[in-house]
């Protein structure tokens, strides 16, 4: 049952090699933990299922896992019992009766606009040879465009239209979208797509950002790229592609764009997701009245 529900998630709803495995691995711990093998699912219970969640949040340090880490669990079993409920293997979903741990908000990081913008333009001006541009373009396209790691490394040559200055990306879901393409964004471009001709052997590999092997770059190595590059210009935040991600909503919010369309430029299914960032442009807003208002509180000194 495990191996046809993984066949589903990756035929109809398309999801990615990376997150099937994930979910696969997820379900098959908790039938471990229950002892139960997935051909007797209809003996999961509820009480089952919350003895594995607090097992997960345990005491023992070396166990334990944060309550969002124990929700992505808790969301591919929801989905697997779900799937098993639609194909009549189980007359209902016992997670329907099971509390998901709360999660502390946390506001998303984002790095100072002057900096990055600086620390960029620089690189630009001082990198050379075929690793440097493609690492600079790496981080231009996701502060540019404010795409996911995933959606940055299955971009393929064609998605670029430069005539028409836009990116078209596949998110989640399978979900297409396009995102404009700034007249700075596009000159990085038609630059490393220069340095790509002149670099690749394999005329047939159509994706956009190559290893130093030729072959299509992958999750793993974005990660490090991005790290690497982003300590070099002397960055204390955690250094990854989210918080980049995360810059860009910050930055349009905080130069007064419309909620909405940066919903629809991140590929966020709901508002909700986005609305987030608005506490980021709040508290700006807040340090900007306490330091400029005549009747604004003052800290002594």
């Amino acid at each position: 049952m495990l191996e046809d529900f993984c066949k589903y998630l990756q035929t109809e709803k398309r999801y990615s090699e990376h997150t099937v495995k994930a979910y696969r691995t997820d379900i098959a711990a908790f039938l471990e933990f229950a002892e139960i093998p997935s051909d007797k699912v209809s003996e999961v219970n509820s009480q089952l299922i919350r003895a594995w969640v607090s097992s997960l949040l345990g005491a023992k340090k070396r166990t334990t896992l944060s309550a969002r880490s124990v929700n992505r669990k808790l969301a591919a079993l929801r989905s697997f019992f779900n799937y098993l409920r639609r194909e009549g293997f189980v007359q209902h979903n016992p997670l329907t009766k099971v509390t998901a741990p709360k999660i502390r908000k946390q506001l998303p990081t984002f790095f100072n606009e002057d900096k990055l913008n600086n620390y960029l333009n620089e690189k630009a001006t001082t990198d050379n040879g075929y690793d440097n541009i493609r690492n600079l373009t790496i981080l231009e396209v996701l502060y540019g465009t404010g795409m996911r790691v995933a959606e940055l490394t299955a971009l393929q040559c064609y998605d670029i239209d430069l005539s028409s200055k836009t990116i078209k990306v596949t998110g989640k879901g399978n979900k297409q979208r396009y995102i404009p393409i700034s007249l700075h964004l596009e000159k990085v471009l038609e630059n490393y797509l220069s340095a790509r001709s002149e670099f690749i052997e394999n005329r047939q590999e159509s994706g956009l950002f190559l290893t130093s092997k030729g072959k299509q770059i992958y999750v793993k190595l974005v990660y490090l790229i991005v790290r690497a590059q982003l300590s070099k210009g002397g960055f204390t935040e955690k250094r990854s592609p989210h918080v980049l991600r995360h810059s860009f909503a910050t930055h349009l919010l905080n130069h007064n764009a419309d909620l909405n369309g940066i919903k629809e430029l991140m590929g966020h299914a709901n508002l909700g997701a986005t609305q987030v960032y608005t506490h980021n442009s709040f508290q700006k807003m807040k340090a900007i009245y306490k330091k400029a208002h005549p009747h604004a509180d003052k800290e002594e000194g």
